[in-house]
C-alpha cells in the first residue's frame, strides 16, 4: 500500500532577491499532518529525527526545546497555562488558545506557526500521570543509604520503562534518572541492584532513542563490567545495553577501549551474549582513523579466528568488522596487510565454499568485495591467493565444482551483485594493464574506484555539534533547489518532512518543529580523479607481475581454470556492469598469456565473432575493449587470426569503424547489396552512457515507453476513517490553502498521496504555467491572472499546527503582511507576456551543479571518438593493409562459395534445388560463421523464397516450400506421388540452419536492456534505490487543463504522490471528491465559487462504487504532462521522468540512474486532467493491447455472413474450409505489433518461417501425421533468453513497470525464441498488477527480502479476500465466489466452515476439489467415458460418475435441436469453468481438469485451423474409423482420376469400395453425428444415408460438427467467462501445448533420489543423513503416478506440482522431526501436515515398512479436513 500525507505549509521556488525580500515573500508554514496507511505502509515511520542515511544523534530533547521556544515570546505562559488547563480535550483548548491570541493582538499568522509545539506540550501533559511517577521513582533512585527502597525503586523503573515509549513517557526527567542509575550501577556488592539498573538503562533507550546522548556517561561503568567479571546476569545485560549504545555512539565506545573489552572474556558468555559482542565490535569498526587503529589491532586475531565458529550472526558480524576495516583503510597498504596477518584470506576462503552457505547473500557480496579491494591496493596479498589456489575456490562459486572447465560449462544461479564482485576479484587477482600505448585510453574511459564527488556537500549538525552529510541523493536534490532559486525545499524521508529554509540556513522538522543547522561546504574533490594511494601503487612493481613472470605454471593454472568460466559470465550476462568487469579480466588474462596458452584456452571458444559483435556495439567500453583485444591476439597470434579476423568480419568492422564521420555510428554488418532486411539506425557512440552497455550499475536511462500493465485495484477503505472536522477556507493567492482544505482521505488515497506545500505568491504562478508553457501559453496566462485578480488581498487562514521554531516567525507575519504586494507583482508579470516568459524560462531550469559522475565528459566522448577510429586505421595498415583487395584472400572462400549459390536461388529457374542443396551443404558441412551468413545474402534471398507469393514465379509458394522441404527435411519431392507419410524424414540439415541462424542473431541483436544489476542485498545499490522510492515521493501540481472549462479546479495545492502509484490511481482520488463530474450550466455560471468546497469532500456514492468494483469500471478522467497523454497504467515516476523534462535537465549527470534526474525530486510537475474521451471504454488507452470484447471476437464474424455460412452449413451440407496454421506466419517481415527496429528483425522472421515450418509441414502433404521435426529448444536463442531473465529479475524495473517494449513484442510474435519459465515470468510481470509481479520476483528471489531495514524490502502489498465455503455442494459455493470475486484483483483465500486451516494449502485444495467436480458426468459437459469412483463423503457409500478421456477433456458437442435450457445450462458451466481458471491462473493456483489439445487451441482463437489431425486427440476411436473412410475416399479419387475408366466401369469400380470387408452403404451411416444420434450434421441428416458419392460431404461435416459447430456455444461462453478476469490474448506467447503447464503445473513423472536430496529440505531435528529422510526419499522415488498424486495432495494441498517440479515448490518441501514424550512410540502416530509451508512432520519411525503404512493411511485419510495437529 502507498503511504500518503498532505502537507499544507505553503513554499515554492521563487528568484532570490536578498534576504529581507525572501522574507517578506515567504508565507507562514503550516504543519505536515502525517498518517500512517494502516499499518501496511511500506515507510519506516521511525522515531529517528533525522535524514535519510543519518546514523548519528537526532534532534535534541523535546522538552528542552520547548522550553526555549516558550521562553523566546511574550504571553507564552499564558499558552501553556491553557495547555494545562484541560488535558483531555485536545481540539477544544487550541481553539481557546486561538480566540486568546487574537483577542490580545497577536497576529493569526502566530498563532498558525505554534502548531507543532502546542501539540508537543499537549502530549507532555497528557503524559503527567507518568512524569509524577517517574519523579517519585527517582527519589527512590536517590535514597543514598537505603537499598531495599533503592531496589524497589529501580524494579519499578524497570516496570515504567518496558511498557512506554517517547509518547508515554514525554517529560521523563532523563538528565535526573541517569546519574543515579550509574551511580546503582557502582554498587558492585548487590548484584541485584546493578543487574536491574543495567536493564533499566536498556529499557530507557529502547523507549526513549534519544536518552541515548545521556546514557553514554555510563560506558565507563559498562566496560568495567566486562573487563571484571563479577556477575555474569551483570556482564551480559551490559553488552545488551552497549550494543544499543553502539548503534549511534560507536566512536565514545571505541575510545574507552569498549572493542578489547567486550571481546575479552567472550567465550565465556551464551551464544545471545557473544553476538551482542561481535556486533559492538562492527560498529566499532566504523570510519577508524588511522590513529584509532591502535584501538582495533589487538582484536584482530580473536575476530579472524572467529570466522571459522558455527554461529551464523557471529561469523557475519565478523565478516563486517573487516569490510569496514578494509574500506577505512583501502588505500593504505600497510594497515591492509596488518590487518589480514593472522590469517584472515585463508579464513574467507574457506568460508566462501562451505555449503550450505554460512553468509548470506548481503555479507558474501560484502567479503567479495572487501577481497577485490585488498587484492587490488596490496598486489602482495593478491599473490598469496593465487599461491592458495583461489581459482579453485573461484570455479566452486560459479560452476559448483574446483575442477576445471573448458567445456559444457553450466553457472550456479548468481545474482548480478555477486557475478560482479566475483569477476572484480578475478580482475584484481592479476597485474594491471599498462597505462601507455593502446591502453592509454583507459584513463579516459573507466571510472576510478573512487565514488562520484559533488562539487558541494549539504550538511546537518546534531546535538554534539558534529555535522553529517546528506546521502547523495537528497544532496542533489538539495543543491539543485539551491542553484534554482528557491527559498526552501520540502525533504520527505523515513516518512516524516522536512524543510530546508535556505534563508535561516535550517533544517525543520515539520512535524515535531525542531531545527538543526544545515551548511553547504565546497567540495575540494568535487573535480573527481583517482586517489593518491591508487597512484603510488602504479608507481612500483606490481607483485603480481613478477610473481607470474617467475612463476609461469600459476599464471597458466590459472588462466586455464578460469578462463572458459568468465568467458561463459560474459556470454550469459545481460547486465553492463558483469559484461564491463568480464571484458577486463579477460582482457588482462590475454595481455599476460603467453602465444601457446592462448592457443590452448581458446580453442573451444568463438573469440572472433564475439570481437566482431562488440565491434559493432553501441558502447565505448565494449568497443574500446574489443580494439585492444583484437591488437593482442593478432600480435600473438599473426597466423591464426589473419584468417579468422577476415571470416569472422572483425576486418570489416575495423573498416567500417575508421571509415565512419565524426559522428561515430558502429552498427551491424551490413551489405552494399539488398543483403539486410534491416539495418539499425544510426546511434552515435556519444550516447553510449545512455545504451543497455551502459557502465554505471544503478545509471540506466529509461528512454522508452512503459508497457503497460492491465489496471491495479485496491479496495478503498475510505469509510473506516475519521475526517478532520471542516474549517472556514480564506485564500490569500492561488496555491495557499487552509490547513484543512486539502484534508488527507484515509484509506487508499491515504496510500496515494500528500498535499504538497503550495508555492508563495511570489513564485508558485511561475513554476506551475512552466511545464505546459509551450502548449498553452495564453490560456494559461489568462488563467493565472484571472485566479490572481479573483484572490488579490485575501488573506490566508494560517494552519494551527505550524512550526514554533522562532526562526520561523518572523518570516511568517512578513510574509503576510507583504503579502498583497507579492499579488499585484504577480499580477503585474503575467500581465506583461515577454517578461513573463522569461522568468518562466529562467524559473523552469534546474541545473544541478555537480561533478559527472562518469569518467567519460563531453570532452573525453569526442577523445575516445578519435582513438577508436585512429586506431582501427592503424590496425588495418599494419595487419591488413599489404594486401589490395581484402576479398580475394582465401580466407574468404566459403562466403564466395555461399555467395555464388545464393544468387543462383532464383524462383524463376527450374533448377531451383540445385542452389538449395549447395546452401545445405555449405550449413552442414562447412565452419561457416556469422559473419559469412550474413554478407552472403542469404538470408534475404531464402526468406524471399520461402514468403513470396508474386505470380511472376514460375512455382507457386506451396511447391517452393516443399522444395525447401525435401532439400532440407527429406521430404518427397515435387515430382513424386506422396500418397503415403514419408518415413525417412532427417532433421539434421534444418538444425544446423537454424543454429547458424541463431549465431547470426546473436551477433546482429541490439535490444536494449534497462537494468541496474541490482542484487536486493543490503550493502548494494540497488537497496539503496529501492529505500529511496519507498521513502521518497513526487511533488505534482493537479491542474484542469486550460481548454476544459466543464470540470472543477483543483484548490488543494501541489500534492505529493508516491513515484509507485498509478496514474489511475490520481484519478481514483479526484473522481471520488467529485472532480470527475462534469459542472452543468448552472455550475459553469457559479465556476467562482469552487472555493466554497473542501478539496476532500468525498463523493459516498463514489466511493463506495470504487469500493465494490475496485476501480474497475470506466475512466472519467484523462491525463497529461504537456501534449503527452498518460496511460493509466503508467507509474507517476515514468510519467514525470518521460514526459515532464525541463531544457537543461538533459545536463545532469544522473541521465541513466533509476532515481533518475536530481531536478525531477527537487521540481513540482504539472499534470492536466481532462474528461475522459467518449470511447475510452472501446479503446484502450493503456496501451496494453487489445480490449476483452476485442479479444472474444478472434473467431467471429459479422452477424450476417455467420448467418449465411451457418444457413448453408445447415442447408447444403457446405463446410466453411479449414484455414492454413502455415499462411499466418509466411510472411517477409513481422507482425504490424513488433515495434521495436533491430538489426536482427530479418534473422527473426526468417526463423519464424523456418519454426512453422518444422511444425505444420505436413499441412503440405496429405496423409501425413502431424510431427515436430526439431525441438523448441533447438530455436531457444540463449542471447535473448539471457536478456530477458536479467530483465526479469531487475526489482526495479518491474517496480517501476518499466520493462522494454520489445520483450512482450517478441514473446507475442516469436515465442520460440525464449523458453517457456521465460516467457512464463513475463506473463506474471506484464499481465497483472504490480503487486502481483512483485510478490512473483520476490517468492522467486527470496534474498530481495534479506535486508534488515523495511524500506530497502521489495513488500509487495495485494490485498487479500478471504472466503468461508462448505464442503457440502462445494461447486455451487464456488461458483457464488467466482461470481463475487472472480473479477476482483484481490488475492483469493479460502477456508472451510467448521475447519482451523487457512491459507495457501486449504485455496489449493479448493481449487483442486472444485476441478474435480467440474468433471462429473450429470453436468453433461465433456464428452468422453463415464467412470464410477468412490464417494469421500462420510457415510455415502454410492459411486459418482466422472467423465474420462485418455486424450484429455473437450467439450461435448449439442445440436441445433437441443433445448434452450440445457444450452443454456452447459453454458453456464463453461463460463463459470472460463472465469475459474483464469482466477486461478491470476493468483498463482493450479487447476487439475486434463484438458485436450483442441481445447487450449480454442482459448488461443486457432480454432479456424483444427483440422482432421486434432480428432486424434478428441476420441482416438472415431479417429481410426475416419481414416478406415479416408482410405477408401483417396481410392475413390485415384479411380475418378483414371481416364481410362468409362462411366459404367468406374461406377461398378466405385461400388466395389469395400470398408472392413463391406460397402459405405452396408455401414448403415446417415448425416448424424457418430455416437449423438440426435445431432444432425445438415438438415434432414437422419433420412439422408452415407453413401460412396456422398461420404467426402459426411466426412467433412462430421471433422466440423465435432471440432467446431457442436462445441462453439460452449467455447464462446467459456471466453465469456474467462475474459471477465482478464483477456485471453495475454496467452498469446504460449503454445497450446504449453497451456497446460501453465495452467495445471508439470506433468506426471517418476521421481529421484537426486532431486528430492537437492530440493528438500530436512530440519528441526533431522539431516539428510537421517533414517527417517533416507525412508522417506526410497518410498517417494517408489511411487506410482497415482500414489503421488496422494502424496502431493496430502502435503501441499494440490495434487500437481508446479512447472519444474519439486524445485519451483515454494515454499519448498520441508521434513521436520515429529517429537513425542519419552513414553510414546513414533510408531503409533502418524505423520501431519503444514500445507501452508509445505511442512511434513514426520515420526521418526523404526522400519520403511512401517513409514510406508502410515504414509498411505495419513494421505488416504487425512485429505479434505485441516485440523490443528
Amino acid at each position: 500500500m502507498l503511504e500518503a500525507f498532505f502537507s499544507r505549509r505553503a513554499a515554492g521556488p521563487g528568484k532570490r532577491r536578498g534576504t529581507a525580500s525572501r522574507r517578506a515573500q515567504q508565507p507562514g508554514p503550516a504543519a505536515v499532518n502525517t498518517l500512517p496507511a494502516g499499518g501496511t505502509s511500506g515507510v519506516n515511520m521511525s522515531g529517528q529525527d533525522a535524514p535519510l542515511d543519518q546514523s548519528s544523534d537526532t534532534a535534541p530533547d523535546d522538552a528542552a526545546a520547548a522550553g526555549a521556544s516558550a521562553g523566546s515570546m511574550s504571553g507564552a505562559s499564558a499558552l501553556v497555562a491553557a495547555l494545562e488547563g484541560d488535558p483531555s480535550s485536545e481540539e477544544p483548548d487550541m481553539n481557546r488558545l486561538q480566540a486568546l491570541l487574537e483577542s490580545r493582538g497577536f497576529s493569526p499568522s502566530l498563532f498558525g506557526s505554534l502548531g507543532p509545539r502546542m501539540h508537543q506540550l499537549l502530549h507532555r501533559t497528557m503524559g503527567g500521570a507518568t512524569s509524577s511517577k517517574a519523579q517519585q521513582l527517582l527519589q527512590g533512585l536517590q535514597s543514598t543509604g537505603d537499598e531495599n527502597t533503592q531496589l524497589q525503586a529501580v524494579i519499578e523503573m524497570c516496570q515504567l520503562l518496558v511498557m512506554g515509549n517517547e509518547e508515554t513517557l514525554s517529560g521523563f526527567p532523563v538528565k535526573q534518572v541517569v546519574p543515579a542509575l550509574i551511580s546503582l550501577l557502582s554498587m558492585e556488592h548487590n548484584f541485584d541492584m546493578m543487574n536491574h539498573a543495567c536493564r533499566a538503562l536498556t529499557y530507557m533507550m529502547e523507549a526513549l532513542p534519544r536518552s541515548s546522548v545521556v546514557v553514554v556517561d555510563a560506558i565507563p561503568v559498562f566496560l568495567e563490567k566486562l573487563q571484571v567479571i563479577q556477575c555474569m546476569d551483570v556482564a551480559e545485560q551490559a553488552l545488551t545495553a552497549l550494543e544499543m549504545l553502539s548503534r549511534r555512539h560507536s566512536k565514545a565506545i571505541l575510545h574507552a577501549g569498549g572493542m578489547s573489552a567486550c571481546l575479552l572474556y567472550i567465550e565465556f558468555f551464551s551464544i545471545a551474549a557473544q553476538r551482542n559482542a561481535l556486533i559492538i565490535a562492527s560498529n566499532c569498526c566504523q570510519s577508524v582513523s588511522n590513529t584509532e587503529f591502535s584501538l582495533v589491532s589487538d582484536s584482530l586475531p580473536l575476530l579472524t579466528a572467529r570466522l571459522q565458529h558455527d554461529d551464523k550472526k557471529s561469523v557475519e558480524s565478523c565478516c563486517l568488522c573487516f569490510t569496514r576495516l578494509v574500506d577505512c583503510f583501502q588505500n593504505d597498504e600497510g594497515r591492509l596487510d596488518e590487518i589480514c596477518s593472522h590469517g584472515l584470506l585463508s579464513n574467507i576462503q574457506r568460508l566462501l565454499v562451505l555449503t550450505p552457505p554460512v553468509v548470506s547473500s548481503g555479507t558474501f557480496v560484502m567479503v567479495l568485495r572487501m577481497l577485490a579491494i585488498v587484492c587490488s591496493q596490496c598486489s602482495g596479498l593478491a599473490v598469496q591467493l593465487l599461491e592458495k589456489d583461489i581459482a579453485s575456490t573461484i570455479n566452486c562459486l560459479l560452476i559448483g565444482s574446483a575442477e576445471y572447465a573448458s567445456q559444457d560449462i553450466n553457472l550456479l544461479p548468481r545474482t548480478p551483485q555477486e557475478l560482479y564482485e566475483i569477476t572484480s576479484l578475478i580482475t584484481e587477482l592479476m597485474p594491471r594493464l599498462p597505462v601507455s600505448g593502446i591502453f592509454s585510453v583507459d584513463t579516459l574511459l573507466w571510472k576510478t574506484n573512487a565514488p562520484p564527488q559533488e562539487q558541494a556537500v549539504w550538511q546537518w549538525r546534531d546535538d554534539r555539534a558534529l555535522w553529517h552529510s546528506y546521502s547523495r541523493i537528497d544532496n542533489k536534490i538539495i543543491e539543485a533547489a539551491c542553484q534554482s532559486g528557491e527559498d526552501e525545499i520540502c525533504l520527505s524521508t523515513m516518512g516524516r518532512t522536512y524543510t530546508i529554509d535556505f534563508n535561516a540556513m535550517q533544517q525543520i522538522n515539520e512535524e515535531t518543529g525542531t531545527s538543526r543547522p544545515v551548511q553547504r561546504r565546497p567540495n575540494p574533490n568535487g573535480s573527481g580523479g583517482s586517489s593518491s594511494g591508487s597512484l603510488s601503487s602504479l608507481s612500483s612493481e606490481d607483485a603480481r607481475a613478477r610473481a607470474l613472470r617467475d612463476d609461469p605454471h600459476l599464471a597458466a593454472s590459472f588462466i586455464k581454470a578460469l578462463f572458459a568460466v568468465l568467458y561463459e559470465v560474459y556470454s550469459s550476462s545481460a547486465g553492463p556492469a558483469v559484461r564491463h568487469k568480464c571484458l577486463r579480466a579477460i582482457l588482462r588474462m590475454i595481455f599476460i598469456a603467453s602465444p601457446e596458452l592462448l592457443k590452448d584456452i581458446l580453442r573451444n571458444h568463438p573469440v572472433s565473432s564475439h570481437i566482431a559483435h562488440m565491434l559493432s556495439s553501441q558502447d565505448f567500453k565494449v568497443v574500446v575493449s574489443a580494439i585492444q583485444m583484437s591488437q593482442i591476439l593478432i600480435e600473438k597470434l599473426p597466423d591464426i587470426f589473419h584468417i579468422y579476423f577476415r571470416r569472422e568480419g572483425v576486418m570489416h568492422q575495423m573498416k567500417k569503424l575508421s571509415e565512419a564521420a565524426a559522428s561515430l555510428s558502429p552498427v551491424a554488418p551490413q551489405h552494399t547489396g539488398p543483403y539486410l532486411f534491416h539495418t539499425a539506425p544510426p546511434v552515435d557512440l556519444a550516447a553510449s552512457s545512455d545504451s543497455v552497455y551502459s557502465h554505471a550499475t544503478l545509471e540506466q536511462r529509461v528512454d522508452a515507453p512503459l508497457p503497460p500493465t492491465p489496471p491495479q485495484s485496491r479496495l478503498n477503505d475510505a469509510m473506516k476513517k475519521k475526517r478532520a472536522p471542516k474549517r472556514n477556507s480564506r485564500r490569500g493567492s492561488k496555491g495557499q490553502t487552509d490547513d484543512n482544505s486539502a484534508n488527507l482521505f484515509p484509506g487508499s488515497d491515504q496510500e496515494l498521496m500528500r498535499a504538497a506545500p503550495p508555492f508563495p505568491a511570489g513564485g508558485s504562478k511561475t513554476v506551475s504555467t512552466t511545464a505546459n508553457t509551450k502548449c498553452f501559453p495564453t490560456s494559461h496566462s489568462k488563467v493565472s491572472s484571472n485566479s490572481q485578480a479573483k484572490n488579490h488581498g485575501a488573506l490566508p487562514k494560517p494552519s494551527f499546527l505550524s512550526s514554533l521554531n522562532p526562526a520561523r516567525w518572523g518570516r511568517s507575519s512578513a510574509s503576510n503582511n507583504n503579502n498583497s504586494a507579492a499579488s499585484a507583482l504577480l499580477t503585474s508579470q503575467s500581465d506583461k507576456p515577454s517578461e513573463a516568459s522569461t522568468i518562466i524560462s529562467k524559473e523552469s531550469t534546474i541545473h544541478v551543479v555537480t561533478a559527472v559522475s562518469s569518467a567519460m565528459t563531453t570532452g573525453n566522448k569526442d577523445k575516445i571518438r578519435t582513438w577508436i577510429k585512429d586506431q582501427a586505421m592503424k590496425f588495418l595498415t599494419s595487419h591488413f593493409g599489404i594486401e589490395q583487395r581484402g576479398d580475394s584472400h582465401p580466407a574468404l572462400n566459403i562466403l564466395h562459395r555461399l555467395s555464388s549459390a545464393t544468387d543462383q536461388l532464383d524462383p524463376c529457374e527450374h533448377t531451383h534445388t540445385e542452389p538449395l542443396i549447395r546452401i545445405r551443404d555449405i550449413m552442414t558441412n562447412s565452419d561457416v560463421s556469422p559473419f559469412e551468413v550474413l554478407h552472403s545474402g542469404v538470408l534475404t534471398k531464402l526468406l524471399t523464397y520461402l514468403t513470396n507469393t508474386t505470380s511472376s514465379h514460375s512455382l507457386t509458394r506451396e511447391q517452393r516450400l516443399r522444395s525447401f522441404l525435401h532439400v532440407f527435411l527429406n521430404c518427397p519431392p515435387l515430382d513424386r506421388k506422396y500418397d503415403t507419410c514419408p518415413s525417412e524424414l532427417n532433421s539434421e540439415a534444418m538444425l544446423s540452419l537454424v543454429s547458424k541462424l541463431n549465431l547470426c542473431l546473436n551477433q546482429l541483436e541490439q535490444f536494449a536492456v534497462k537494468v541496474h544489476d541490482l542484487p536486493g542485498a543490503n550493502t548494494s545499490r540497488g537497496s539503496q534505490a529501492i529505500k529511496f522510492f519507498n521513502t521518497h515521493q513526487l511533488k505534482c501540481q493537479l491542474q484542469r487543463h486550460p481548454t476544459c472549462k466543464s470540470l472543477r479546479q483543483w484548490k488543494g495545492g501541489p500534492v505529493k504522490i508516491d513515484p509507485l502509484a498509478l496514474v489511475q490511481a490520481i484519478e481514483r482520488y479526484l473522481v471520488i471528491r467529485g472532480y470527475g463530474r462534469l459542472k452543468s450550466d448552472e455550475d459553469d455560471d457559479n465556476s467562482d465559487d469552487d472555493d466554497d468546497a473542501s478539496e476532500d469532500e468525498l463523493d459516498e456514492s463514489l466511493a463506495a462504487s470504487f469500493i465494490s468494483v475496485g476501480g474497475t469500471g470506466g475512466h472519467r478522467l484523462q491525463f497529461s504532462i504537456g501534449d503527452h497523454v498518460l496511460p493509466y497504467n503508467m507509474t507517476v515516476f515514468q510519467a514525470v521522468r518521460q514526459y515532464s523534462v525541463s531544457v537543461n535537465d538533459d545536463e545532469t549527470d544522473d541521465e541513466t540512474s533509476p532515481l533518475g534526474r536530481a531536478g525531477i525530486w527537487a521540481r513540482t510537475h504539472t499534470i492536466w486532467y481532462t474528461p475522459a474521451p467518449a470511447d475510452d471504454e472501446e479503446k484502450d488507452s493503456t496501451g496494453g493491447g487489445s480490449k476483452r470484447a476485442k479479444t472474444s471476437s478472434i473467431s467471429k464474424t459479422s452477424p450476417k455472413n455467420s448467418s449465411k455460412k451457418n444457413d448453408q452449413l445447415w442447408t447444403e451440407g457446405l463446410c466453411p474450409p479449414v484455414q492454413s496454421p502455415l499462411t499466418p506466419y509466411l510472411s517477409q517481415s513481422l507482425p504490424s505489433s513488433m515495434t521495436t527496429i533491430d538489426p536482427s528483425l530479418e534473422v527473426i522472421s526468417l526463423l519464424r518461417v523456418l519454426h512453422t515450418l518444422t511444425l505444420h509441414w505436413n499441412t503440405l502433404y496429405p496423409f501425413c501425421e502431424p510431427k515436430r521435426m526439431l525441438a523448441l529448444n533447438d530455436f531457444i536463442s540463449s542471447k535473448l533468453t539471457s536478456k530477458a531473465n536479467r530483465q526479469l529479475q531487475d526489482p526495479l524495473v518491474i517496480m517501476t513497470g518499466n520493462l522494454p517494449s520489445w520483450l512482450n513484442e517478441i514473446a507475442k510474435t516469436c515465442p520460440f525464441l525464449l523458453p517457456f519459465e521465460t516467457r512464463q515470468a513475463l506473463f506474471y510481470s506484464t499481465s497483472f498488477d504490480r503487486d502481483r509481479a512483485m510478490m512473483r520476483l520476490v517468492d522467486n528471489t527470496p534474498e530481495l527480502n534479506n535486508a534488515t531495514d523495511s524500506t530497502e524490502r521489495v513488500t509487495p502489498r495485494l490485498e487479500r479476500r478471504k472466503r468461508v465455503v462448505s464442503r457440502d455442494d462445494l461447486l455451487k459455493q464456488a461458483e457464488t465466489v467466482m461470481q463475487d470475486l472472480g473479477s476482483s484483483k484481490a488475492l483469493l483465500e479460502i477456508q472451510y466452515e467448521n475447519e482451523v486451516g487457512t491459507g495457501l494449502g486449504p485455496t489449493l485444495e479448493f481449487y483442486a476439489l472444485v476441478s474435480r467436480e467440474l468433471q462429473r458426468s450429470d453436468h453433461e459437459m465433456w464428452r468422453g467415458d463415464v467412470v464410477a469412483v468412490e464417494s469421500n463423503k462420510v457415510g455415502t457409500a454410492e459411486n459418482v460418475m466422472y467423465m474420462h478421456n485418455t486424450t484429455g477433456l473437450y467439450p461435448r458437442p449439442y445440436g441445433r435441436s437441443a433445448k434452450i435450457g440445457v444450452i443454456s445450462k452447459v453454458r453456464a458451466k463453461f463460463r463459470f469453468l472460463g472465469k475459474f481458471m483464469a482466477k486461478a491462473l491470476m493468483d498463482s493456483r493450479m487447476i487439475d481438469i486434463p484438458l485436450s489439445q483442441p481445447f487450449y487451441k480454442w482459448m488461443l482463437g486457432h480454432e479456424k485451423t483444427l483440422c482432421t489431425a486434432d480428432l486424434q486427440q478428441i476420441d482416438p476411436v472415431i479417429y481410426q474409423s475416419y481414416k478406415q473412410l479416408e482410405k477408401v475416399l483417396k481410392q475413390k479419387q485415384i479411380l475418378q482420376s483414371d481416364r481410362s475408366h468409362t462411366a459404367a466401369s468406374l461406377h461398378l469400380a466405385l461400388d466395389s469400395l469395400t470398408v472392413y470387408g463391406c460397402s459405405v452403404e452396408d455401414l448403415g451411416l446417415d448425416f448424424t453425428l457418430p455416437g449423438y444420434s440426435q445431432i444432425e450434421l445438415k438438415k434432414g441428416g437422419k433420412d439422408e444415408p452415407v453413401t460412396i458419392h456422398n461420404l467426402e460431404q459426411y466426412l467433412e461435416l462430421m471433422v466440423h460438427f465435432t471440432l467446431v459447430e457442436g462445441v462453439s456455444r460452449q467455447m464462446e461462453s467459456f471466453r465469456e467467462g474467462f475474459e471477465s478476469v482478464f483477456p485471453l490474448s495475454y496467452l498469446g506467447s504460449f503454445y497450446p501445448d504449453e497451456l497446460d503447464l501453465l495452467f495445471c503445473g508439470s506433468a506426471p513423472s517418476l521421481w529421484d533420489m537426486k532431486s528430492l536430496m537437492e530440493c528438500a529440505r530436512p530440519d528441526h531435528g533431522y539431516a539428510h543423513d537421517s533414517r527417517a529422510v533416507k525412508f522417506l526419499f526410497e518410498i517417494m522415488c517408489s511411487y506410482n503416478v497415482d500414489e503421488q498424486r496422494q502424496f502431493l495432495q496430502f502435503v501441499t494441498g494440490s495434487p500437481r506440482l508446479p512447472v519444474g517440479g519439486f524445485r519451483s515448490l515454494n515454499p519448498p518441501l520441508t521434513i521436520v522431526k515429529k517429537t513425542f514424550e519419552p513414553s510414546e512410540n513414533p510408531d503409533d502416530y502418524l505423520p501431519s501436515v503444514m500445507t501452508c509451508v509445505n511442512y511434513l512432520k514426520l515420526p521418526d519411525y523404526t522400519a520403511k515398512e512401517i513409514m510406508i503404512q502410515k504414509l498411505k493411511v495419513a494421505a488416504m485419510e487425512g485429505q479434505k479436513s485441516f485440523h490443528l495437529s
